[in-house]
């Protein structure tokens, strides 16, 4: 299945409150597509394995500079949010896998999980053509918004925003 996140049926911004990150939100969320793929540095990890968290599922390459860019901001944004709450996971679209991926995810020092994605079928599940292509996923696993090319992930607005969006509800 293709999801084609930015289809004029399926997708309207949010009408309410702020949108630091530009985000376009789906009038509908509709269920992420399943996947499993290995973790740079040995084992495997699947989307059902982050239900109850928000997950920023970020499709990149290396050898895309917007990518490269970004990557810091979403470290930092991880370090600012609860990991209970909050996941970041970038899927590498490079065909070299963990040999392009291990100097890199090493020289900017990122913790958050990198998948290896080589032949580029989760891309494609997801309709992630260009890159960087970011979806932001809900806690029972259903895309809620998405976002073409580099984002500031990190800075104050977008952090305060995604702060107040993973936060525990209260009830009455």
């Amino acid at each position: 299945m293709i999801l084609c996140v930015f289809s004029s049926l399926s997708v309207a911004m949010a009408a309410t409150g702020s949108n630091p990150l530009d985000l376009v939100f789906f009038q509908k969320s509709i269920p992420a597509p399943a996947f499993r793929l290995p973790v740079f540095g040995g084992k495997t990890l699947g989307l059902e394995d982050l239900r109850g968290r928000y997950v920023l599922l970020n499709f990149w390459a290396t050898w895309c500079p917007p990518c490269v860019k970004e990557m810091p901001s979403m470290q930092r944004l991880q370090d600012a949010l609860p990991s209970d709450r909050f996941q970041v996971v970038a899927i590498s679209s490079d065909t070299r896998g963990a040999r392009a991926v291990a100097p890199f995810v090493k020289r900017l020092g990122i913790h958050f999980p990198v998948l290896l994605d080589r032949d580029g079928a989760i891309a494609g599940r997801y309709g992630a053509r260009e890159l960087p292509t970011t979806f932001l996923i809900g806690p029972r696993g259903e895309v809620v918004a998405a976002a073409r090319g580099a984002r500031a992930w990190a800075s104050p607005q977008a952090t305060a925003a995604l702060r107040a969006l993973v936060a525990p509800t209260r009830r009455s």
